[in-house]
């Protein structure tokens, strides 16, 4: 996703567990299983920290893109960043650009929830009131067929959605995810599931991409 001055990228597919350091503060109350499945055994403020705090992520930021080599580890450039999964508004920004057909709204519930954090509605609609979007009407979408936004699903015991790095409208437990099979939001998924990866993005220049 390309605003201005920086481009967004989402990494291709969900962030193994080994790839995760485990040792840092953040992560300390984060437990892992199997291949994919951090999920937070304390409150879901930890787990939205863990992922928006970016200097958990500068291991993200070396390497190379299109044959261009970056070393951005550690950098103070506010351009460049990474965190650990994408908000709900990086996600729907992305597919409204590429899918301006099928738009998603997002909205901001009306009152904070108990822990203090805003949660979301998200629907097919300008001013959505719904805490998610049906699995059977985004699987009728392009986008979902497109690994970009939907990734493909591993075994059952390893992983079938990702988290977004946004609270939930539903409930101070909930928290919003991408689900393999097409749900967009918050039905019944807490920040405690087993089964939920992470799937990381990073900000650079846009120049790196030209």
């Amino acid at each position: 996703y390309i605003d201005g001055d920086y481009t967004t990228l989402i990494l291709a597919d969900y962030l193994p567990n080994a790839a995760i350091d485990t040792t840092n503060s953040q992560f300390s109350n984060l437990s892992k299983y199997k291949t994919y499945g951090i999920y937070a055994n304390d409150n879901r403020i930890q787990l939205l920290d863990a992922m928006t705090t970016k200097s958990n992520w500068t291991s993200l930021l070396t390497g190379s893109i299109n044959g261009t080599p970056i070393n951005y580890a550690g950098t103070t450039d506010t351009n460049i960043w990474a965190m650990g999964s994408p908000t709900l508004d990086l996600y729907v920004n992305s597919w409204n650009t590429k899918y301006p057909a099928d738009t998603i709204y997002t909205a901001t519930t009306a009152t904070s929830m108990s822990d203090g954090l805003n949660g979301y509605y998200v629907g097919t609609v300008e001013k959505p009131t719904t805490y998610w979007i049906d699995y059977q009407v985004m699987q009728a979408k392009e986008g979902y067929n497109n690994t970009l936004y939907y990734p493909h699903q591993e075994a059952v015991d390893n992983c079938y959605a990702y988290w977004l790095a946004s609270p939930s409208a539903g409930s101070v437990d909930g928290m919003i995810d991408v689900d393999y099979d097409g749900c967009v939001g918050s039905v019944g998924i807490y920040y405690y599931y087993y089964y939920m990866a992470f799937r990381p993005v990073i900000s650079l220049p846009s120049n790196i991409l030209q």
